[in-house]
């Protein structure tokens, strides 16, 4: 037998509540693992727009061979941007794919327990038997394992940053090709001649244009991950918030309207722990905790006690009345 405060737990019992202890341990350290391994990525990878290369000096003896050292130049910049996106993509979809089969097999999980124990019980003829085994009651803790898994998706912008890092990918390879196929048509048109300068201004707003485009797709996927990570900080405080506003104890003001009719003192009781005596006709609980609660009142009259039960719900961080009348026979 293991002694558990002032319970005796069989081994069974025990099994149970290890078996229970293990599954949230887990489940915290793998949220703690995934975590760290967003914020060691986060600490890594650098956001940048375009990469810092040496840019050509322009000869104006040989126009062509410095337009295709821009031309490279400007492609290494774009390959830069798309193999950033590229490598980086695959942290994102590593945690997304992790974190929602976890949630929904979880889910799965908790829906699926109360049937399974329900029915073991019938083919086993006895219900006591099998919860020795498995509690349903498992299934709210796979529940909330799941609900905490998509939280951190979400949080840490898995699958958001996924399918952003993918679409800003796609652009800019589209980008790229479109302008390899637009330098080969104007390189066409020089016919084995030094280009003039008209057609130099062409060819280099042609480049500076895919320059101004890679930034501005980069900058646009910047700033809905600015966006995006400010909203899930604001939701975050306001879920802990809500949360600590939720917990927050009430009070309980207790009134005896006959109360000046028993003479033997009247005392209330909650939840038969907390005892207070009723002064004149009242008497104030604090630092209860929101939920509902048992209200026993016992009044003495000429050697008679006298007893009323009642249930008082009480909110946050709010005060609740309960008026009684006690009974006279």
């Amino acid at each position: 037998m293991i002694v558990e405060g002032s319970a005796l737990l069989s081994p069974t019992q025990a099994s149970n509540h290890l078996i229970v202890w293990i599954t949230v341990m887990v489940g915290a350290v793998l949220l703690l693992a995934v975590a760290l391994y967003a914020f060691l990525r986060a600490a890594r990878a650098t956001r940048t727009s375009l990469p810092s290369l040496e840019f050509p000096v322009w000869d104006t003896g040989n126009s062509w061979g410095s337009l295709q050292a821009v031309f490279q130049v400007t492609l290494k910049q774009g390959d830069a941007a798309i193999a950033w996106y590229h490598e980086n993509i695959r942290a994102k979809r590593a945690g997304s794919r992790i974190l929602r089969s976890i949630a929904i097999l979880l889910a799965s999980v908790g829906a699926l327990l109360p049937l399974v124990v329900a029915a073991a019980s019938r083919f086993a003829g006895s219900e006591a038997r099998v919860k020795d085994l498995v509690d349903a009651q498992w299934g709210y803790i796979a529940f909330a394992t799941a609900a905490a898994c998509v939280a951190a998706d979400k949080f840490y912008g898995f699958s958001t940053g996924w399918i952003r890092y993918m679409k800003t990918q796609l652009a800019l390879e589209g980008a790229l090709t479109d302008l390899r196929y637009d330098w080969v048509v104007l390189a066409s048109k020089l016919s084995n001649q030094q280009p003039t300068t008209d057609q130099c201004q062409l060819m280099l707003q042609r480049l500076k244009d895919f320059v101004a485009f890679v930034r501005a797709q980069v900058e646009q996927e910047t700033d809905a991950w600015v966006l995006e990570f400010q909203s899930n900080l604001v939701d975050l405080a306001n879920t802990v918030k809500s949360r600590v506003d939720a917990v927050k104890p009430g009070s309980l003001q207790v009134t005896v309207s006959n109360a000046k009719e028993f003479d033997g003192g009247i005392k209330a009781i909650l939840d038969h722990a907390d005892e207070r005596n009723v002064e004149g006709a009242q008497c104030l609980f604090s630092a209860v905790p929101p939920g509902a609660h048992e209200v026993l009142v016992r009044a003495k009259k000429a050697d008679k006690t006298f007893e009323i039960a009642t249930v008082v719900k009480i909110g946050p961080d709010s005060l609740a009345s309960l008026s009684l009348a006690m009974p006279l026979a």
